[in-house]
């Protein structure tokens, strides 16, 4: 865990979280544009999109990070439900890392030779 100097009382926790439902809910219905993935020619993600501490601060609960993790998977599955017919050799994953959750990430691999050269990195 890295250190943070000081780390402030962390305020707002249910609306953090109420808006990271919002955050999964707006994958629904709701996959990146052709054009917009062509920007990244091998792949495309988001991080979760809230404080570090919410994670992995001193004030973090299990209960909090099973909600933000089921959340990521829940964004996950609204992604692999909306892809589009043109982005069937696409893969949408959700990355969930532990103990450092807040580098976990949904990506979308553009590029499968590139998205099997990452699983050969985690094996190693």
């Amino acid at each position: 865990m890295p250190v943070h100097a000081a780390e402030k009382k962390l305020r707002g926790i249910p609306r953090r979280l109420r808006a990271l439902h919002k955050w999964s809910d707006s994958f629904q219905d709701n996959f990146p544009a052709a054009k917009e993935l062509a920007e990244n020619p091998r792949y495309w993600n988001w991080k979760i999109p809230t404080d570090w501490a919410m994670l992995e601060g001193r004030q973090s609960t299990q209960s909090m990070k099973r909600e933000i993790a089921l959340l990521l998977w829940q964004a996950c599955e609204h992604l692999i439900r909306a892809k589009p017919a043109w982005a069937s050799s696409y893969r949408v994953t959700c990355l969930i890392c532990l103990p450092q959750m807040f580098a976990s990430e949904i990506c979308i691999y553009l590029d499968e030779a590139y998205f099997q050269s990452k699983i050969s990195e985690s094996d190693a």
